[in-house]
């Protein structure tokens, strides 16, 4: 992949007529490559501290060279085209430009919500101070307000420091240089008291007005897409934005991957905004709960809980998408279904949930007995995984079992290995088929016992023994089970059952072993068949 910089977009026009034509370009762009004279120089925040009290700046003016170089310092690179102008046709379009996003204000998109008064000063520092915790992540409150102190790198701590209240129509460039980091400094040496708390050293530093708000669209049509700032916008503690960003993108990238490279129908793309928005309501929601309670005084615990449910929100962990054609609605127990809807079977793997990732525990592959975690076995390759669960395989019946679905998806004329098969490769990566049991290492459960969709074989590259694992009880370092799988997924050992999982990891449906025909139509709903 090629990044040009020094470009501006100027104009940007959808045909509609051509939206659903999967071989049409039906974005135009145009660009315009810029001179160096047009190019704003904006001068860098690092600045050093000297022994005479006067600040000098540590990097100077950064100018935005446009001429060929191979250092890694040049922001714009020559596209040999400077001062020219050109249009692009595409088939889909990503605005990752941040809370200023030309693309978002070009389709008339608005976000919702409002500012606060709340200012926030921010600065990467190397610390001189006797304030024997400045390594660990803390919150400081003091009756001079509230800081956030956050280690970094290279002995760099980051400080988040409540500065005094303004009224938020001052949310201008000329407001921001008014309250210099020597000002902000001043508030955070105050809250610090009586340890004390200097710098000569800075990297970096910006002021914020406390705002949450969210894009009433994420895209057009589903061929122009905004991710990350470009649709929500908050307060930039504890890297909310960098961690939520990050999964839009995720979740918008394999879904385009697939209906681009074929397997996906174009349909499931209306899924990001669906599974995504929801994820920023709730990013508001929680910060504008930080924010509130960063700018009063919390007690501790009422913090602590917070936080806590602030480190598995960004993590992703936390994250439940709701029923869609990639997410399966789930039952808690038995029943006839009338109707034709796919539903997961909760009650097979009650702590493995629809919408949530699959919970990683440790496994040992069965070929060498090394351990895995299982979020390492689901590759960010764009595969869709199958895991059998299948219980415990010294117990003769169970093992039948097991072979018998092995053999279910391998024969079936239009099944799941073969309506699935990539048309490149003639393997079935777009399904991959893992199995996961819990026969005690007694049992000598050897590789020729299972049936071939677990154990392949191809005449140029021989047996694969890397889709057999087992059950492993290890402790981690915590003191917690890192292993046993079927146990803390909530899976019977003597039932088993299936769990199908998106290519980001993310759980879209559960079934029993003999639920081969529900699995299809659960892969019919997201998937193009190559069966002609």
């Amino acid at each position: 992949m090629k990044v040009e910089r020094g470009i501006e977009s100027t104009a940007l026009h959808l045909d509609e007529s051509q939206i659903e034509d999967a071989n049409a370009y039906p974005i135009e762009i145009n660009l315009h490559h810029l001179r160096k004279a047009e190019i704003e120089t904006s001068q860098t925040n690092a600045h050093n501290i000297g022994a005479d009290g006067v600040s000098r700046h540590e990097r100077g003016l950064v100018g935005f060279e446009i001429d060929q170089d191979d250092t890694n310092d040049v922001v714009y690179r020559s596209t040999g085209k400077v001062g020219e102008s050109e249009t692009v046709h595409a088939k889909y379009v990503i605005s990752c430009e941040g809370a200023h996003s030309w693309t978002r204000r070009t389709l008339g998109f608005i976000k919702e919500g409002e500012y606060t008064d709340d200012v926030w000063g921010v600065i990467d520092v190397i610390p001189i101070t006797d304030f024997p915790d400045i390594r660990k992540q803390c919150t400081i409150q003091s009756k001079f307000r509230t800081m956030l102190n956050v280690p970094r790198e290279n002995k760099l701590t980051r400080l988040y420091i409540q500065l005094a209240a303004v009224d938020a129509d001052s949310n201008t460039k000329e407001a921001r240089n008014a309250l210099i980091p020597e000002k902000m400094f001043a508030t955070a040496a105050k809250i610090m008291a009586p340890y004390k708390l200097t710098y000569t050293y800075c990297d970096w530093w910006t002021v914020f007005w406390a705002g949450q708000r969210v894009s009433n669209n994420y895209s057009s049509h589903e061929r122009i897409f905004l991710a990350g700032n470009a649709v929500h916008s908050h307060t930039p503690k504890g890297g909310q934005g960098m961690n939520v960003s990050m999964q839009d993108a995720f979740n918008l990238g394999w879904k385009i991957g697939g209906v681009l490279n074929g397997p996906l129908h174009r349909f499931v793309l209306k899924t990001y905004e669906a599974e995504r928005r929801p994820v920023a309501q709730q990013l508001i929601a929680l910060d504008s709960r930080l924010s509130r309670m960063l700018s009063g005084k919390p007690n501790r615990e009422e913090l602590d809980r917070v936080y806590d449910i602030a480190r598995t929100f960004l993590s992703g962990t936390n994250v439940r998408y709701e029923p869609s054609p990639l997410v399966a609605g789930v039952v808690s127990q038995p029943q006839q279904d009338a109707d034709a809807k796919v539903l997961a079977k909760g009650y097979l793997a009650t702590y493995v949930v629809p919408g949530k990732r699959l919970p990683s525990y440790q496994v040992a592959r069965q070929s060498n007995a090394c351990i895995w975690e299982t979020q390492d076995l689901l590759k960010s390759d764009g595969c869709w995984r199958l895991i059998v669960f299948g219980g415990d395989l010294s117990n003769a019946a169970q093992l039948e079992r097991v072979n018998a679905l092995g053999e279910n998806l391998a024969v079936r004329p239009a099944g799941v290995l073969k309506k699935y098969i990539s048309t490149h490769t003639q393997e079935s990566y777009r399904v991959q088929v893992i199995l996961i049991h819990c026969a005690p290492k007694a049992a000598h459960i050897e590789m020729s016992d299972f049936h071939g969709t677990f154990f392949p074989f191809d005449e140029q590259q021989g047996y694969d023994y890397d889709r057999i694992y087992g059950d492993v009880l290890a402790e981690s370092p915590g003191g917690k089970m890192s292993g046993d799988a079927h146990k803390y997924d909530g899976i019977d050992p003597v039932k088993g059952c299936m769990v199908a999982t998106r290519p980001d990891q993310y759980v879209g449906w559960i079934g029993d072993l003999e639920d081969v025909d529900d699995l299809e139509r659960y892969f019919d709903g997201c998937l193009n068949s190559t069966v002609k």
